[in-house]
């Protein structure tokens, strides 16, 4: 089976403005989501600050609640006292990312990998309190200490992993994102911080977690019916809990991409989409494009359709005059084409202008009460400039459906123009005013991007960059068979008692240590 990579050196206008990939699934989401303070493990350099500071408390505050807990001669009478007042800090305050973490994701009735966490850590603390005197909050305190650990030294290593594409991530704005660089898709991605991506980690806890938490209900259970004491029992089930967190599972192989990518991203070579880096193991082809360009990556006027009694140039003036005013990728081409094929656009024609007090260039359309609806459209009133008053009309500019729904009129023959463009490739913006659409302009863009592309000037990147997908993929499947058989085996024998709660954290921590450090030798890759 033949496959294409092809090279391609962008223009540099577009550098400036080159943005990363936030489809569903695509790595750069990935790294996107790493900017979010929402999560106790994502790498940005507050929340290590915070990890670490909160690491350091614990640590502290937990020797001394452990030696008091496990050596008989400190036992003294009334320590129990002094190791609650110890260990209920570590649970509450160097525990809080892994609390919030898991409250916010139960306000929008999702599990997640914090939440096995959170629970085990509040469980273990009830229990000590509940049971004051079979004191075993030293359970909490470690395992508090242990997943803070492990989550820190998380931390670092993926903030290593994604230094190369926090690059890219730096030129990433709010609204319009021209994302054609990298996804080969001409039309701009509506995005705002905060903005909703895939993340695989979420998907496998939506699943796995539920089951966990039943199956640390049903270990206690099967304990107690068995005749065995309640301490006992409850060990087992916060065991479960703890080391049953599908962390390491879930990073698997979202962290070899990222660390593949950002890889590649210093090799100079940008990955479309992760599915690329499944289709190169099939590449015994390799065709380089040496022209300098296989697409423009911008949005460009390729038609005007207009209704009867009324012109296309019109359609044309009435969209480009609002959408002067917005600063999306379609609304910049749009005006593009105004200035270049209406007559009189350009400036030094010979003819004296004439600016108003206002500073409004007398004749010129002027554009009141604007107003941007993200990902829809455009709308404004539309006037001649210091020609009287009462002349302006409403004008709307955007997607059809939007449009409909703004209660706009459109003639069927019209719609039909439009969805007939946009099936053959092109983009199709509605344009309508005084309640009545009255014509479509499609933009296109030169044919589909590549899903490799090299932005050196050495084309043997193109093999170097089949090398590394290849690898990456290895990383992935070890990561996946690791992380597996790590849940698969530690499960029965936490519910069969023999994994200790503390022993289940230092494990949970170091299996996602384990699957990150091996993601990171791809950072060595030549």
């Amino acid at each position: 089976m033949n496959q294409q990579a092809t090279a391609r050196r962008p223009p540099p206008e577009q550098g400036a403005n080159a943005t990363v990939n936030l489809a569903p699934g695509s790595p750069h989401a990935e790294a996107a989501l790493l900017s979010d303070d929402g999560d106790a493990s994502v790498p940005t350099d507050a929340r290590g600050t915070d990890l670490l500071r909160r690491l350091r408390v614990s640590a502290v505050l937990t020797v001394p609640v452990l030696l008091l807990s496990t050596i008989p001669a400190l036992q003294l009478p009334g320590r129990q006292w002094v190791v609650t007042a110890l260990a209920l800090p570590v649970a509450t305050w160097a525990a809080w990312p892994f609390h919030r973490a898991a409250a916010r994701a139960a306000r929008h009735g999702a599990a997640t990998t914090d939440t096995l966490v959170s629970t085990g850590i509040i469980a273990a603390t009830g229990w000590s309190l509940w049971a004051l005197p079979e004191l075993s909050l030293e359970v909490a305190a470690v395992l508090t200490t242990v997943l803070l650990a492990g989550r820190y030294a998380e931390h670092r290593s993926r903030r290593r992993a994604g230094d190369a594409l926090r690059t890219l991530l730096d030129l990433e704005g709010s609204g319009a994102v021209d994302a054609s660089l990298l996804t080969g898709e001409p039309v701009p991605v509506d995005v705002a911080p905060g903005s909703d991506v895939q993340r695989l980690v979420d998907r496998v806890s939506t699943v796995l977690v539920p089951i966990v938490l039943v199956l640390a209900v049903a270990t206690p259970v099967a304990w107690l019916v068995s005749g065995a004491g309640a301490q006992p029992a409850f060990t087992a089930a916060v065991a479960v809990l703890i080391i049953a967190c599908p962390r390491a599972l879930a990073l698997a192989a979202p962290i070899a991409l990222l660390v593949g990518t950002g890889r590649g991203a210093q090799l100079g070579v940008l990955v479309k989409g992760p599915h690329v880096l499944g289709q190169t193991r099939q590449v015994d082809t390799v065709v380089l494009d040496t022209t300098g360009t296989v697409t423009a990556g911008r949005m460009r006027v390729d038609d005007v359709l207009a209704v009867e009694g009324t012109t296309p140039e019109e359609v044309l003036a009435v969209a480009g005059a609002v959408e002067g005013l917005s600063e999306h990728p379609i609304a910049r081409a749009i005006v593009a084409a105004a200035a270049e094929r209406l007559p009189g656009s350009t400036e030094g024609g010979g003819e004296e202008i004439r600016v108003g007090g206002d500073g409004v260039v007398v004749g010129s359309a002027q554009v009141l009460d604007f107003h941007d609806e993200a990902g829809s459209g455009v709308s404004g009133v539309v006037r001649t400039a210091h020609s009287g008053l009462g002349l302006g009309r409403r004008v709307l500019v955007g997607r059809p459906a939007w449009l409909r729904a703004e209660g706009t009129t459109v003639e069927t023959g019209l719609a039909a123009r439009g969805a007939a463009a946009e099936a053959q490739g092109g983009t199709a913006v509605m344009v309508a005013w005084n309640g009545v659409a009255r014509g479509v302009v499609v933009l296109r863009d030169p044919v589909e991007a590549t899903d490799l592309t090299l932005v050196r000037g050495d084309l043997r990147s193109a093999g170097q960059a089949i090398r590394l997908s290849r690898a990456t993929l290895r990383v992935i499947r070890q990561n996946l068979f690791w992380a597996s058989a790590y849940n698969v085996a530690a499960i029965p024998l936490a519910a069969l008692g023999l994994v200790d709660p503390m022993i289940a954290g230092a494990a949970t921590a170091f299996s996602s240590f384990l699957v990150v450090a091996n993601s990171l030798r791809l950072r060595r890759f030549a």
